[in-house]
């Protein structure tokens, strides 16, 4: 029988297979375009999985109580950062693509291994009470960019369908 970390783990790495989907339907070009609607500049690709990694790392990994790797650009995408201009320390698409695989296992692995009673002690994090809650928003964070992706992809014309 699963715990509750282990099915915790396994929808959010079934949310993570969609988002990696429509990654993978764009080009390398693709990944950088910002695109606009009605005066509104949406983020890139790109800045979505480099966001995408920092929100792992900080609700999967910081959220319940794990070793959060030391990444030097991370910070550049965290919530509330400015999405406008590519940051100096960016990395390549290869060191993205990379990085979003690896912390995606190293945060997959820390909550399979969580205590199930563990889940209801506190995250540490001011907007979320519990582990639980960190978790089950980290589902729904990750639900909420795959759809980004999803209209990005539309946007530039590649079919999903």
């Amino acid at each position: 029988m699963l715990t509750e970390p282990q099915v915790i783990a396994d929808i959010f790495h079934n949310t993570r297979g969609l988002t990696r989907w429509y990654l993978k339907k764009l080009s390398d070009d693709q990944m950088f375009i910002r695109p606009m609607l009605d005066g509104h500049t949406f983020n890139s690709a790109f800045w979505i999985q480099a966001h995408l990694i920092w929100a792992q790392k900080f609700l999967l990994l910081q959220g319940t109580g794990g070793d959060s790797p030391s990444i030097p650009w991370l910070d550049n995408f965290r919530l509330g950062a400015d999405g406008s201009k590519m940051p100096d320390n960016a990395p390549s698409l290869e060191e993205l693509r990379n990085t979003f695989s690896e912390v995606h296992e190293l945060a997959l692995q820390h909550v399979r291994q969580l205590d199930p009673e563990s889940l209801g002690e506190s995250s540490g994090l001011p907007m979320f009470e519990t582990r639980r809650s960190v978790l089950y928003h980290a589902i729904r964070h990750e639900a909420n960019h795959s759809g980004h992706l999803g209209w990005l992809c539309k946007i530039h014309g590649v079919n999903t369908i």
